[in-house]
């Protein structure tokens, strides 16, 4: 069985969408090849209003974060298609009750069938888990990860991302590369 992580801001939800538009209003103008380099939003917003408007779309707006790609299907397709597949959605973020209540109601309203919710302290790494996949956008993941393959979606801020990896558009084509080859 290979166990798979896929992530889930950036990577299956436009997180930075709705983030964008509470920091600087409906017409602000945002977008993810505005995002430089990883802590971008820091920089630019501050650290501490950056994270509170975060937590707030996750905590009161998740409904209204648009998916990143095409949903809860692709994931629901690999599980029941393809049963060599523990799939796992890891996301990183604070203790903070009401934002994991908010995943996991998006995750719910946009169909997505998982195994686990893994939740990963700030400071720590998702490569110190036993994944052998990593569906993930974050640029220091791949030279993390030892044991693994990983797919890091394509956004501005991870192109020069060191380590191994594929890159992909979408967690679409990661699954496409996962199920290359395998029996549907």
């Amino acid at each position: 069985m290979k166990k798979v992580a896929i992530d889930i801001d950036s990577t299956l939800a436009a997180t930075y969408h709705r983030v964008f538009e509470y920091l600087d209003g409906p017409q602000h103008g945002y977008t993810y090849d505005d995002l430089k380099y990883w802590d971008w939003p820091i920089d630019r917003w501050g650290e501490e209003h950056f994270f509170d408007a975060f937590r707030y779309v996750w905590s009161c707006q998740a409904a209204s974060v648009p998916l990143y790609d095409c949903g809860g299907p692709l994931v629901t397709e690999l599980l029941s298609d393809h049963p060599e597949f523990e799939v796992d959605i890891v996301t990183a973020q604070e203790d903070c009750t009401q934002m994991e209540s908010g995943k996991r109601l998006w995750l719910y309203d946009n169909e997505f069938e998982y195994n686990n919710f893994v939740t990963v302290p700030l400071g720590k790494t998702k490569a110190e888990l036993d994944y052998d996949i990593y569906v993930d956008d974050k640029p220091s993941l791949p030279e993390r990860v030892t044991d693994g393959e990983v797919y890091l979606i394509d956004h501005r801020y991870n192109r020069d991302a060191p380590g191994e990896y594929t890159r992909v558009d979408t967690p679409s084509q990661a699954y496409m590369h996962m199920t290359q080859g395998m029996r549907a």
